[in-house]
């Protein structure tokens, strides 16, 4: 009877430890997360530009997107995985080869080799906002995925394991490790396409990892992301293999880790934020870890050991720089930056073959020779001597040649002498740029466009890399800079002028087509004027909401169109200028008081009629202004004290499920694009902050009555155009992974995606009619760069 008992209970234990383990297969259905509206079959996009940006023609330098690891493989040249658009294949002649059109999750956060070869690769994702069920974990062999072949598998991960940040791979006995939220997850890798069994390490708080490394004899260390003292989560742990016994709770093996020991000098393990953990590939008992202060992202320590990760201490962390305010330590932020520089994801990197060189990224870029004591900035101090670099930069990677590939918000650049000299040329054709959106989640506000004027001639606002343009089509000519930092909403006004501020300055300025240059010249600032010399106008820039007037009919008392209208904390501007695009200037058009002063979006058609969307707890507003010449008449209620002569209407009838519910901050709603195709008719994008989901509106009464458009799947909505030459107008949207179209005013959709990656993270559309009649729609994406339709 005790042998029975015993047996029963050794069956019971080996079930709950095996339960413990997920099955996922390799090769399992992904859910099909496309759209269930019909295709339209005559929509077939293009890349509209391949090309990176050109900083400087006679050194052949380039800058491209948000990069954010790297890996060299000795016969495909560079592996790198972009923020937004997955990852690619670079060469060093310039060419880029998307590996992940296909995916439906292109957000990589880290890359590492697979157990068989250089080859075979793992991409590890973010969580997509809003999603649950989208694929984290990729593999492929490079080698057979071009011509895709064996293309990369989405790779079933538990949902918990949500946002994988570092992946470590033991080659040898064929398992693979997941720092990422949920924890610490591994699994054995299957020779061929087999199963994944993903169990938990124990001996860990719960909450998220954000780095993992290899030690000695397969042991492996692991680190937290930030302080969590509640759980006791926090510092490094090192752990090692339990491997099956008799005893029922070791019947599978285990992945137990321990807390490490510290010598810290000057702060506590309980200070630790999120810390990145690198080791030496050939004496992996060599460690280094780089650990930030939780609220601000800036470093506060470098530590390193040298018995494979079981005991750390802090090194000194010199830098000197002559324009370095403060300590001369990679602890100044002045020196390393913060979270704000391109955001969290800042590693520490070490030398397969040489212990003592390692790097970091932060603002820039960093070595040590000695181990961590004494640093260097790569390239030097001045970075303004390299124009091939870009700042915020997130790793520094080591070949096997120890060149050192910096991975960046500009790309990538590689130098073989510390940063003597650099090469920039995989970036030449590496279309990962990330264009800004009127729906603000993903960063800055933004606007992309296309010139009326000048065939072919594009631009608008990036992510860390200004404000751009080029031209496309037969005169196809790599991106140009306008402006650094941050772009902004770029627009191409009825005169031909190219207009655009910038999220890093309170200053939007202009630029003329020169057709003998072909280039815009000119970086002129759009002065303001007050013709009827009202003393209590306080005019800045900062906060400005503005659109293009589609049909300038408004004039000022000097004769000349209102091309722009803009608006923010309750006042209306309006841009005029002359005809041929000399003295453009703003105009106070119209003020008058709104709840929180905060403007989200404004149209026009005409300029006879002017629409405003405020957004805010109390639910979205939408305000008509008919704008007048007369002066001001002062009411004491108004912004200033005085409204426009004429009519400010508030217009109130939404509909009702726009309207926020007591304590339902989901329905926190912001109105974040309008289109005025008439002055009666009028559509409306709206989101939800907190769920990322919106819908459409439309109006056919000059916004006396609002209704949501049906059809439409229930996302965030980013673009919003329309071809004006058909009647009625065709109407088109883009989520952050479709476009729609619609021909009959709304009342059917079809899916207008064709030729799209699967999840081109849409940003903004814009349509024109050349010259010569032909009639094109552009989709400007957060990753992708720009794509082309031609209308037929």
């Amino acid at each position: 009877m005790k042998k029975i008992l015993c047996t029963v209970i050794c069956i019971l234990a080996y079930t709950l430890v095996y339960c413990q383990a997920i099955k996922v297969n390799p090769g399992a259905t992904v859910p099909d997360f496309r759209t269930l509206s019909p295709v339209a079959t005559d929509v077939k996009w293009t890349l509209a530009n391949p090309y990176g940006i050109q900083v400087d023609v006679t050194k052949e330098n380039w800058h491209a997107g948000k990069i954010i690891s790297v890996l060299v493989n000795k016969g495909n040249g560079i592996i790198a995985a972009s923020e937004t658009s997955g990852v690619w294949l670079l060469s060093e002649s310039g060419s880029a080869i998307s590996l992940s059109n296909t995916w439906e999750n292109p957000d990589v956060q880290c890359l590492s080799f697979g157990p068989d070869n250089e080859n075979q690769v793992f991409a590890g994702c973010r969580r997509l906002r809003g999603t649950n069920n989208m694929p984290l974990l990729y593999v492929t062999d490079i080698s057979k995925s071009l011509p895709l072949i064996q293309p990369w598998v989405a790779v079933p991960v538990p949902i918990e394991v949500g946002s994988i940040y570092q992946i470590a791979v033991l080659p040898a006995d064929r398992k693979i490790v997941l720092a990422c939220d949920g924890g610490i997850y591994w699994s054995n890798i299957p020779k061929t396409e087999g199963e994944y069994f993903w169990q938990k390490a124990t001996g860990l708080p719960d909450g998220p990892y954000f780095g993992v490394a290899l030690g000695p004899d397969n042991t492996v260390v692991v680190s937290a992301w930030g302080a969590d003292l509640a759980r006791k989560r926090y510092g490094i742990f090192h752990g090692g293999w339990m491997k099956p016994g008799s005893f029922p709770t070791a019947m599978i093996q285990t992945l137990q880790f321990r807390r490490a020991k510290m010598t810290l000098f000057g702060f506590t393990e309980q200070e630790m934020g999120r810390t990145s953990i690198a080791s030496c590939e050939t004496q992996p008992e060599n460690m280094y870890a780089l650990s930030t202060v939780d609220t601000s992202g800036a470093p506060n320590a470098v530590l390193r050991s040298q018995d494979g990760g079981k005991t750390w201490v802090r090194v000194a962390g010199n830098l000197s720089c002559p324009w370095v305010k403060g300590s001369k330590n990679i602890t100044n932020a002045e020196i390393s930056g913060t979270n704000g520089a391109g955001g969290p994801i800042h590693r520490i990197t070490v030398s397969k073959t040489n212990p003592n060189l390692i790097a970091y990224g932060g603002l820039w870029a960093y070595y040590s020779k000695d181990g961590g004591t004494n640093w260097e900035f790569i390239g030097g101090c001045d970075w303004n001597k390299h124009p091939g670099l870009h700042a915020d930069v997130h790793e520094v990677h080591f070949d096997q040649k120890e060149r050192m590939l910096i991975a960046s918000d500009g790309g990538v650049a590689i130098t073989a002498n510390y940063g003597n000299t650099f090469s920039t040329k995989y970036n030449e054709k590496l279309a990962n740029l990330q264009w800004y959106s009127t729906f603000v989640t993903r960063n800055f506000y933004g606007r992309f466009d296309v010139s009326y004027q000048e065939p072919g001639l594009i631009g608008g606002g990036l992510q860390d890399n200004g404000n751009l343009y080029s031209k496309v089509g037969s005169n196809l000519t790599p991106w140009k800079q306008l402006d650094g930092g941050d772009g902004g909403a770029g627009m191409f006004i009825r005169t031909g002028n190219f207009l655009r501020a910038n999220m890093n300055s309170s200053i939007m300025w202009y630029s003329r087509w020169d057709a003998a240059k072909g280039e815009l010249v000119g970086r002129d600032v759009v002065p303001f004027r007050d013709p009827r010399k009202l003393p209590w106008v306080d005019f800045k820039l900062v906060g400005l909401q503005s659109d293009i007037v589609n049909s300038p009919q408004f004039r000022n008392a000097a004769g000349q169109l209102m091309y722009v209208v803009a608006g923010q904390a309750g006042k209306l501007y309006g841009l005029f200028a002359n005809a041929d695009g000399s003295d453009p200037h703003w105009e106070l058009v119209a003020s008058w008081l709104i709840d929180d002063h905060r403007i989200d979006a404004v149209a026009s058609a005409t300029g006879k009629q002017i629409f405003v969307a405020v957004g805010g707890p109390k639910g979205p507003k939408i305000w008509r202004i008919t704008p007048s010449l007369e002066k001001m008449s002062d009411f004491g209620g108004g912004i200033g004290g005085g409204f426009v002569s004429g009519r400010v209407e508030e217009l109130a009838n939404l509909p009702s499920e726009m309207m926020p519910s007591p304590g339902d901050e989901s329905r926190y709603l912001t109105l974040n694009r309008l289109f005025s195709e008439s002055d009666q008719v009028l559509y409306a994008l709206y989101n939800s902050y907190l769920s990322g989901k919106g819908g459409v509106l439309q109006t056919l009464d000059g916004g006396l009555t609002w209704k949501k458009m049906q059809g439409l799947p229930d996302e965030g909505f980013y673009g919003l155009e329309t071809d004006w030459t058909v009647m009625p107008n065709t109407v088109y949207v883009c989520t952050d992974r479709r476009v729609y179209r619609s021909t009959n005013s709304g009342k059917t959709w079809l899916d207008a995606s064709q030729g799209l990656p699967e999840r081109p993270h849409c940003a903004d559309l814009s349509f024109v009619r050349n010259p010569d009649g032909k009639r094109y729609l552009y989709v400007s994406t957060y990753g992708w760069s720009v794509w082309q339709t031609e209308i037929k």
